[in-house]
C-alpha cells in the first residue's frame, strides 16, 4: 500500500472511531432525538455517515457495485443501526480492500462519480473523491456531537442531571 494511501485510510479510520466514540455514555432515547424538524438524529448521522462514506469509496473508487437507499439513511432509528461496531469494521475493511492496490497514478486519474454528483463536486480524482469522504465524515462527527450536545442541555433539567 502506499503511503498516501496508508495515511488517508488512517485519516478514515480516526473519523470512523470518533463517530462511534461520539455515542459513548449516550441513552438508546438520545440516539432517535432530533433538535428541530429539518436536523437528524444521532441515528441518522451515523447511517447516513457510514453508507455515504462506503458508497463513495468502494462504488465510486474502487468501482464496486453497491447498494445505497440515500433518502432511508436520513429516516434510521436506533433499532435499525445494529451493530455500530461490526458495521464500521465491515466498511474499513472494505476500504482497505479499495485503497490498498491504488497506485500514484490510480489516486491520479478521475473518479467515475455519476453526473449528479459531478453537478455538485465537478470532474474530481480519486485522491479527490477520498479526500470528499474524509471532509464528510468530519463534518458528521461534528454533527453527531453538537446533536448530542443539545440532547443532553434539553434533557438534563428534566432527567435532574447537571448540565455545563
Amino acid at each position: 500500500m502506499l503511503q498516501e494511501s496508508r495515511d488517508l485510510l488512517t485519516t478514515l479510520e480516526r473519523l470512523t472511531h470518533d463517530l462511534l466514540h461520539g455515542i459513548d455514555g449516550a441513552p438508546p432515547e438520545a440516539l432517535d432525538w432530533t433538535p428541530c424538524a429539518d436536523a437528524n438524529s444521532a441515528a441518522a448521522i451515523l447511517t447516513h455517515s457510514f453508507g455515504a462514506a462506503r458508497h463513495w469509496l468502494v462504488a465510486y473508487v474502487g468501482k464496486i457495485a453497491t447498494e445505497r437507499d440515500r433518502e432511508a439513511e436520513f429516516h434510521a432509528t436506533r433499532e435499525q443501526l445494529g451493530d455500530l461496531n461490526a458495521r464500521a469494521e465491515r466498511w474499513l475493511a472494505d476500504a482497505r480492500k479499495v485503497l490498498d492496490p491504488l497506485t500514484t497514478a490510480d489516486l491520479d486519474a478521475r473518479c467515475a462519480i455519476p453526473a449528479s454528483a459531478a453537478q455538485t463536486y465537478g470532474d474530481v480524482t480519486n485522491r479527490g473523491a477520498i479526500l470528499h469522504v474524509i471532509e464528510h465524515l468530519g463534518t458528521h462527527v461534528g454533527h453527531l456531537e453538537i446533536t448530542l450536545q443539545l440532547w443532553r442541555a434539553q434533557m438534563a433539567p428534566h432527567l435532574g442531571l447537571r448540565h455545563n
